[in-house]
This record gives C-alpha cells, sequence and structure tokens, in this order.
C-alpha cells in the first residue's frame, strides 16, 4: 500500500512507513510518497490515512463511489463524513467538471499514478476551491481502488491573480505617466524597463534591458552622468538628481530628467532605481521665461532713458527749429542746420529704444499689409542694392491689420538690411503675405503667438543663415554679429517689440547656408480707419485762441511756450497738475484747449482732464508724451477717443494737431 503526507509531516511511527519519493508542488510545497511493507496491516493504513494532515480520499476510480475520506477532506469540501461515505461524488456535485475527473481516472490507468492534477472542486455551499489531485490505484481489502491526496490552492492562485493584477496595474500606470522607470545593475546595466519608453525615447523597452544605460547620452553629458553614477555608489540609499541629452531612436537628442537612487543594498531591489522623464519642452519654456524676463528688465531701463531723453530732445530740436526762423548768419544757420540732423538720428535711436521696450507711443491705423508693403518695395530695392533680388508676392484678399504704417516700415527695413548683410554677394529677399487661422494644437508647438486670425508676413532671404546659438540670442537688444561700427543691435530686437505690441508674434528659421526664414503674424482686423493729409502751409497752422500748458520739463515747457507764442496762441503756463487747476480756477476767460503731459509728479495729466472737465467742460484736451504708461495707453495705443501728440514733435507737427482738435476735424475730444 502507498500512501502520501504534504508539507514533510510524518505519519505515526506506528505505520512503519518507509519513504519512497518526494514529489515538488511548487517552492513551498511539496508531497511525500511512503510504501508499507506488506505485513502492514489494516489498522496501520486507517490510522496513517487519518493522521495526514492533507485531505484524502479513498474512492471507486470509474463511479466515484467514497470509500473513506479523512478529516481534512471532510473540512475542504464542507460535509460531514456520514454524509459522504457510499455516496458518489458525481451524485454530490463535488467536482467542478466531472469530465475534468474522467480524464484524471484515465490517466491513472494508462500511467498508474497522477501528480498534481489541477481540477476544480465544489464545496457543500457551492463554492469552487482548486485543488492539485494526486492519487494512485491500490488494492484495498482485496479491490482496485483510487487513494487520492489533495493540494488546496486556491488561495494561492488568488494571491497569484491578485499579483498579476497588482503588476498589470503597475504596467499600465506606468505606461499613462510621464515616467520611465528603469532598474540598473553595479556596472550600470538596465535589468529592468518599464513606462513610456517608446513614446518618450522611441525605444521599446526590450529594446533598452541589457543595455548600458550610458550607451545613448550625449558624449558631453555622458561623463557627468557616469560621475553622479558612480558618486551614488558610495553612497548607499542617497538620491541623486541630474539632466541630460538623450539619443532619440529618431535621431533627435532630447533632454531627460532623471532622479536616482541607489538601492543594491535592498535584499528585495539589489539595483540602481532611476525615474526618468522628458523635460525637453520644459526647459525650453524656462529659457524662454528667462530670455522674456531678461528683455522686460532691459526694456525698462531702455524705456526709462529713451523718456528722458525724448523731453531733451523735445528742447534741443524745438529750440534750433525756433532759432532758424530768425535772420542769421549762413554759417550759423548750416551748424543748427547740423544739429537738427543730429536730433533726427537721436530721435530713430530713441524709437528703436521705445520699440524693443514696448513703450512707444502708437497712433494705429487699420492698413492694408499688402498695399503698404507694395508701396515700400521701391524704398526697400534701394537699400538693398542691384545684387538682391527684391520678390514681393501679397495674396489676394489679404485682411487688414491695426498698425502704426510707420512701425510696419521700419519692421521691414531692419529685416532688409541683416538680410543684405547676410548676402554680400548677393542673393533673393522674398517678402510673402497670405491670411492664417492657427488654432490650439498649432500654438501648442509654436508659444511665440496665440491661437486666432492673423495676417501672416514671411521675410526670406537665401543669406549664410545662422548657428542655433545665434538664433537664440538675435531678439536680444544690442546683441548683433556685425562687426564694430556696423550695427547697434536693436534691430531685431526692436522689429520683435513692435510684434509683440500689436499683440501678434515673430518666429525665425535658419540653418547655416541655407538662408533665414522671419514669419510674423499680425493679428487680423475688420474694420477700417481715417487717413489725414498733414499741410505744410504755415499760415494754415496760425491760432489766436487760448491755451493752458501744463509741462513739467522747463526746457520742454519754455520751447512749446515759444511755439505757441509763435503760431499766435495766447499760452498760459503751469508747471503741474495742481498748479493748472488753480490757475483756472483763477482765470476768468476761455480756455480754448489744455495742452499736457502725460506723466508728471502728483497729479498725471489724465487726472488733470478730469478734473478740468468738472469746471470747464467745454475745453479741448491734447495729451502729449514720449512714454507709452497706461495713464492713456493700453499696451502702447492710445485711447481711441483722446487726442495726442508724441514728443518729440515739431511745430508743423503741433500746429497741424492743434487746428485739427480746436477744429474739431478729427472726432470728439472728450476723454
Amino acid at each position: 500500500m502507498r500512501l502520501a503526507e504534504h508539507g514533510g509531516v510524518a505519519l505515526p511511527s506506528s505505520a512503519a512507513a518507509v519513504p519512497r519519493e518526494v514529489h515538488r508542488i511548487d517552492s513551498n510545497s511539496y508531497v511525500l510518497l511512503i510504501s508499507y511493507p506488506p505485513m502492514a496491516t489494516e489498522e496501520s493504513f486507517s490510522k496513517a490515512f487519518h493522521a495526514n494532515p492533507g485531505p484524502m480520499v479513498l474512492s471507486y476510480p470509474d463511479s466515484g463511489k467514497l470509500i473513506d475520506v479523512n478529516e481534512q477532506w471532510v473540512k475542504l469540501i464542507g460535509y460531514a463524513r456520514e454524509e459522504l461515505i457510499g455516496r458518489s461524488s458525481k451524485e454530490l456535485g463535488i467536482f467542478e467538471d466531472w469530465s475534468e475527473r474522467a480524464h484524471l481516472v484515465n490517466e491513472l490507468k494508462i500511467k498508474g499514478t497522477v501528480r498534481n492534477f489541477p481540477i476544480g472542486t465544489r464545496t457543500k455551499t457551492g463554492e469552487i476551491r482548486k485543488v492539485l489531485w494526486s492519487a494512485e490505484m491500490i488494492t484495498h481489502q482485496g479491490e482496485e481502488v483510487m487513494l487520492s491526496l489533495l493540494y488546496d490552492i486556491t488561495e494561492r492562485l488568488r494571491i497569484e491573480e491578485n499579483l498579476r493584477a497588482s503588476e498589470e496595474r503597475f504596467k499600465r500606470l506606468l505606461q499613462n505617466s510621464n515616467d520611465i522607470v528603469s532598474l540598473l545593475d553595479e556596472h550600470g546595466v538596465r535589468t529592468f524597463t518599464a513606462g513610456p519608453s517608446e513614446r518618450i525615447l522611441g525605444y521599446e523597452a526590450h529594446e533598452l534591458t541589457g543595455v548600458s544605460a550610458f550607451d545613448h547620452i550625449h558624449p558631453d553629458d555622458r561623463a557627468q552622468a557616469e560621475a553622479i553614477f558612480r558618486g551614488g555608489l558610495s553612497r548607499p540609499g542617497e538620491v541623486r538628481r541630474f539632466e541630460y541629452r538623450f539619443g532619440h531612436k529618431n535621431g533627435n537628442w532630447i533632454v531627460i530628467e532623471t532622479i536616482g537612487a541607489d538601492l543594491l543594498h535592498d535584499p528585495v531591489v539589489h539595483g540602481i532605481v532611476l525615474n526618468s522623464r522628458d523635460v525637453t519642452e520644459r526647459n525650453r519654456m524656462q529659457v524662454q521665461l528667462q530670455q522674456a524676463m531678461k528683455m522686460e528688465a532691459i526694456g525698462r531701463l531702455a524705456g526709462g532713458v529713451a523718456h528722458d531723453f525724448n523731453n531733451l530732445l523735445t528742447a534741443i530740436g524745438g529750440n534750433v527749429e525756433l532759432a532758424r526762423m530768425e535772420p542769421l548768419e549762413p554759417v550759423l544757420d548750416d551748424y543748427l542746420g547740423e544739429i537738427q540732423r543730429a536730433v533726427k538720428s537721436a530721435v530713430s535711436l530713441t524709437r528703436q529704444l521705445l520699440s524693443f521696450s514696448r513703450r512707444q507711443v502708437i497712433e494705429d491705423r487699420v492698413i492694408n499689409l499688402g498695399n503698404l508693403v507694395n508701396e515700400t518695395k521701391n524704398m526697400l530695392a534701394r537699400l538693398l542694392g542691384e545684387d538682391v533680388d527684391l520678390r514681393v508676392a501679397m495674396a489676394e484678399g489679404l485682411g487688414l491689420v491695426r498698425l502704426d504704417p510707420g512701425q510696419l516700415e521700419q519692421i521691414l527695413v531692419n529685416l532688409a538690411i541683416n538680410a543684405r548683410d547676410a548676402m554680400p554677394s548677393g542673393g533673393r529677399l522674398i517678402l510673402e503675405g497670405f491670411n492664417v487661422d492657427l488654432d490650439e494644437n498649432y500654438v501648442a508647438t509654436h508659444p511665440q503667438v496665440a491661437a486666432g486670425k492673423y495676417v501672416q508676413l514671411n521675410v526670406s532671404d537665401t543669406g549664410q543663415g545662422m548657428s542655433a546659438e545665434v538664433k537664440g540670442k538675435i531678439f536680444e537688444p544690442f546683441f548683433t554679429t556685425k562687426p564694430k561700427g556696423r550695427g547697434t543691435g536693436l534691430g531685431l530686437a526692436t522689429t520683435f517689440g513692435i510684434v509683440k505690441q500689436t499683440g501678434g508674434g515673430i518666429e525665425v528659421y535658419s540653418d547655416l547656408g541655407v538662408g533665414t526664414t522671419f514669419k510674423i503674424y499680425l493679428p487680423r482686423v475688420d474694420s477700417r480707419s481715417e487717413f489725414h493729409v498733414e499741410t505744410s502751409d504755415s499760415q494754415a497752422l496760425q491760432g489766436h485762441e487760448t491755451v493752458l500748458l501744463v509741462e513739467d520739463d522747463v526746457s520742454v515747457r519754455v520751447m512749446t511756450y515759444n511755439m505757441l507764442r509763435h503760431m499766435g496762441y495766447e499760452v498760459l503756463q503751469a508747471t503741474g497738475g495742481l498748479e493748472a487747476l488753480s490757475m483756472m480756477a483763477q482765470y476768468g476767460g476761455t480756455i480754448d484747449l489744455l495742452l499736457t503731459d502725460v506723466v508728471m509728479p502728483g497729479m498725471d495729466g489724465r487726472e488733470l482732464a478730469e478734473e478740468l472737465r468738472k469746471h470747464r467742460p467745454q475745453t479741448n484736451v491734447l495729451f502729449t508724451s514720449g512714454y507709452a504708461e497706461d495713464v492713456i495707453v493700453h499696451h502702447g495705443i492710445v485711447d481711441q477717443d483722446l487726442n495726442f501728440i508724441p514728443k518729440p514733435f515739431t511745430m508743423q507737427s503741433l500746429g497741424i494737431k492743434l487746428r485739427e482738435v480746436l477744429d474739431g476735424a478729427k472726432r470728439s475730444n472728450r476723454p
């Protein structure tokens, strides 16, 4: 006779059992088959059978009629012993699938023994328990019967299923995360990779496993990465963070941020754990933010300097203009003419500073971009020279944009000069214009511009192109690649400022030896504006009305006073808002117009105008400033219901503006 036991538990010594075979079920369980000598009694068999710690059954193979069961099997099935003996397991429905038991019996008849046959058993309550069934044919009381030993694996299978589900859940979580998890051995070789490696790196997990983690790192970054790796090995448990360029499978370099922890001495992990993510876009945005902050800081400085400089230029230019109206020796007139030319150059430089800093005051108009570009074509051709082929291609039905025409001309001149310098041996400059609608998908990868409707202006040359390093700096103020004395470094910074001030965007595409393309996006509008023609008739500029002049800068105030008197106006003057209000209260006559600076200490120009309206609602107001403050402008653009003249101004431009306001030729002057 043969019996079996679980877990190495010995049968009673009285059974005189002799070990015959050990059969392993899994890493933690096994079956010990034992033999009894022929003289063993039925009593000995019964004792061994019922003392066995594992469920045991003695049954007829074909019918399944139960001869005997031990207590462990009773506990497993849930029936009382007397409910089982003499009844068929088929009748009781003990097997989940009777055909499985039939297959087990067939195997037993052929081989004489069955080991660890998986089968489902049903308890009295209907619960299905999964067991491993081992059986042998033995002679019992003169009959061939089946002796079975069962090993309940239900809980083990449940644990394994939960583990598989947990692993699958972990795998899916990693696949949908932004992190790639890798495990490195002490040599830096990946032994495990999980997560979105294909989406981020282009490589599937199996392509990275078994490969050195340093093989795909940029040569310039590899030494640092290896040094951090070696340093981490000497400090178990320490967490290190580092960034490096990784070679994507498509050939591009992407920036990877990795956090590593040394768990080589951990008995479970036994490796260097790396969490890696793609930070290419994040780093690019950080660089753009730093660039924007730097340009904003420099812009504030440049704008402040330009504001003060504008006052000086207004005073210098105005006084020179007044002086040249007097009888002068020719040589003195020549000297004053040179001063005027110098002032004009300084005014141009100041405008560039204000445009770059986005603090230039703009009197914008709704214009047709195509018409204006075509109007400047001849001027640009002369600027470029005969060896540069200028081509203009403006699409039909080009939308309207709101822009100061002078600023658009400044943009075209700046880009044309740069293109000419990039083509010393000649080449081609192409100006293209067309309507575009930019959606959220586009701006997600082009953060320089917001979603919306634009007129796109492309300025492309066939010049030398730029390196990535130069391309990253071209919009910085005072950055230039030209020889000393050939450029101020403000041209492209000015262009950038003008475009941004319109609410648009600008992008540059360039490669060495290929050429450069600037793409400018100007917001599209639907309305049209009026155009005004200036006059040069000095008689038409004369006036007789009373003007209250308010200006805190003494040089500008004196010069403006003299201009107004020269044109025939009666002039009251004040150094600030409070003095002006006091003067208005005391003055009994009519004040036809208030000419006030915007930016003044104590009370600014707009506050003064509001107080004026309370007491003298019929008085017209004309603002002047050389600096875009939020007092009367928004994003540098003058409020549409205000009258404004920018500094520095000439006597002619001031005279025209005064007649325009006083004669009511343009629009209501009420702020």
